[in-house]
């Protein structure tokens, strides 16, 4: 997904606005100072971030609540005054509170702010607007096993929920001003209780703008040089021994898209901001190649050592190494057309891959017979529709049953639908009791196993019914009223 440029304008509002919440709110730590980098120095009229640093300290006594608050709220070890106040106990109830608002199906969010439970999360020291800051997934069900919470998330969760544009690093106040901080080197103060004016405090005067772009043109070109040398390392490494196993690679295709870039201290203000944005452009051109040819080196290297098996003896080298490649570069790092494009540049082939993006994992499939190719761009073309009505219809669902999704089946591209509707329950006996009746009304087939509960209804269409027919059969089926 693209990420849209915002006015200069609206995301200096938004990050006062985060301002103004940072001296509204009840925080665990007060904001001291806010510094400035990136883009909005730069003078970009249009930028996707207001890069920020929020330097933060804490009272004696919002560091005694945060302590009581982790240690809780999370499972952080106790040390002996935790330990003397009960801290365990309180832990027990602050989650058994909290257990009946997620059987409930109610987020964390939203169960904070009902009197009742917040006034019992108070009465037990625990901020709920601060317990507020995350999901049940991470305190229940949390990928690392312990829930661990950062004071960084609530800080960032409170001053910035639900504004678009600001990019914001916590550091610590301490240690910030004795260097240890990493986002940016070329920063400037913002905002702090005695510099209010956030849009004074960013203009510069002609000859700071021009020392600030020359400096952070130095620091970009020279953060470049390194990634030249990595890229030359992986570039050496991976031309040797792609020889050794016949394929040849055009590096050529690739560099000879890059620019180089000198600078002067006797440029113009306006051509020293053009440089920086070519320069960064630069730099996130080189990273995605660097962990692309890195991965090339990696499926060359797995070619090399299992040519003989016979998966790998039924196309040419060049087909599985981009076959690989594809397969193994996380999209999260690269997008796949990026992907393709840096190989294509190289000379390989990307035309026998086929991707086929389903609902909830993606499948890359490598076919050297053009019919059979064919056949699987079809599959294909039939997987992304499925895979939008689903994602449309799962949003619709789940305004009116939280815990409700649907899963939809293309017979072919536009000829029938088949879909269905799934609930699952909450895990507790008396409430599934009251979910197999509750579904059962409705007309759902309830199915129960040892470990599983589910109510599914299934229906058949055309193919050529409406959006809107389709989410008034929802509608109907769930026994509610359409959400707004």
């Amino acid at each position: 997904m693209v990420r849209s440029e915002l006015k200069r304008d609206t995301l200096i509002r938004n990050i006062k606005h985060a301002i103004a919440r940072a001296q509204r709110e009840n925080l665990p730590a007060t904001i001291k100072e806010i510094y400035a980098f990136g883009g909005i120095l730069r003078g970009k009229e249009k930028a996707h971030d207001f890069d920020a640093i929020f330097v933060y300290d804490q009272t004696l006594e919002q560091e005694a609540r945060w302590h009581w608050f982790r240690s809780c709220f999370g499972y952080y070890p106790l040390d002996e005054a935790a330990k003397m106040l009960d801290a365990d106990q309180v832990h027990k109830k602050v989650y058994a509170t909290l257990r009946l608002c997620e059987k409930e199906n109610i987020s964390l969010r939203k169960a904070v702010t009902i009197d009742s439970v917040a006034e019992k999360l108070k009465s037990m020291g625990i901020e709920p607007s601060w317990a507020g800051c995350f999901s049940w997934t991470e305190v229940f069900y949390n990928h690392y096993g312990l829930f661990l919470p950062s004071i960084e998330k609530v800080l960032r969760t409170i001053l910035c929920r639900g504004m678009k544009g600001i990019q914001v690093f916590f550091e610590n106040y301490d240690s910030f001003k004795k260097g240890f901080t990493w986002p940016a080197k070329n920063f400037r103060l913002a905002w702090s209780p005695e510099k209010l004016d956030l849009e004074k405090n960013l203009e510069l005067r002609p000859e700071e703008k021009v020392a600030f772009l020359t400096n952070e043109l130095k620091l970009f070109i020279e953060q470049l040089a390194q990634l030249k040398e990595d890229f030359s390392k992986i570039q050496n490494e991976l031309t040797a021994l792609a020889e050794n196993v016949g394929i040849k690679l055009n590096f050529e295709g690739l560099t000879s898209k890059h620019v180089d870039l000198s600078y002067s201290e006797n440029d113009p203000c306006d051509q020293l901001r053009v440089k920086c944005e070519q320069a960064r452009q630069e730099m996130r051109t080189y990273r995605e190649e660097t962990i692309v040819i890195r991965n090339l080196l990696y499926a060359t290297e797995t070619f090399q050592e299992r040519k003989r098996d016979a998966f790998y003896s039924r196309h040419p080298p060049q087909d599985y190494v981009t076959y690989l490649t594809i397969l193994r570069t996380r999209k999260s790092d690269v997008k796949e057309k990026r992907i393709r494009e840096i190989l294509g540049d190289l000379g390989l082939p990307q035309d026998h891959i086929v991707t086929i993006r389903h609902v909830d994992w993606t499948d890359h499939r490598l076919e050297s017979d053009e019919t059979k190719r064919k056949e699987l761009v079809k599959e294909a073309r039939i997987a992304e529709k499925e895979r939008k009505l689903t994602f449309k219809l799962r949003n619709f669902v789940r305004k009116i049953e939280p815990k409700a999704t649907a899963y939809v089946n293309l017979i072919d591209e536009a000829k029938a639908v088949h879909f269905r509707i799934h609930c699952e329950p909450a895990k507790d006996n008396r409430m599934n009791k009251l979910f197999m009746k509750k579904w059962g009304k409705k007309g759902f087939k309830v199915t129960q196993t040892e470990w599983t509960l589910r109510a599914v209804k299934n229906f058949e269409l055309t193919g050529k019914e409406t959006l809107s027919y389709i989410e008034q059969l929802l509608v109907k089926a769930l026994g509610a009223s359409k959400p707004t």
